[in-house]
């Protein structure tokens, strides 16, 4: 039996998928699931063509989703009023981390800066790198 080669093996997914820019959520959809089904055999189980193939495709599907779902880097103020609603948090639960509960409420508002102490408690207390309150 002969071996196929990573081109056939690349014609043949370009065949029941044909590569071309995304366009629509419906058409993103549609990649992401042929994507996962050939994904899902494993990829020490897939032929270099196979790869190839995936790798195009991935780069169609990062560049549609890349200009429909870009998310700007929330604020430090407004990351910590996420963690704290995460947690079930009150501003009166983090002023021992602020030294008082009008320190808290001062940089919530976005009167008052975060300092190298808030951060170093507060990155601590929720496990998350310092330099996302910067």
């Amino acid at each position: 039996m002969a071996m196929r080669s990573p081109v056939d093996d690349f014609i043949k997914l370009a065949k029941q998928y044909p590569l071309r820019k995304i366009k629509s959520e419906k058409d993103n959809k549609t990649a992401l699931t042929f994507f996962r089904k050939i994904r899902s055999v494993g990829e020490e189980n897939l032929s270099k063509g196979e790869i190839e193939f995936l790798q195009v495709l991935a780069t169609l599907i990062k560049d549609f989703e890349s200009k429909h779902y870009s998310f700007e880097k929330p604020s430090p103020v407004e990351l910590l009023k996420y963690l704290m609603e995460e947690h079930g948090l009150t501003q009166n639960d983090l002023a021992e981390d602020f030294g008082g509960q009008a320190t808290v409420s001062l940089v919530l508002s976005g009167k008052r800066d975060f300092t190298k102490a808030h951060i170093e408690k507060l990155s601590k207390r929720f496990n998350v790198s310092p330099a996302l309150f910067f």
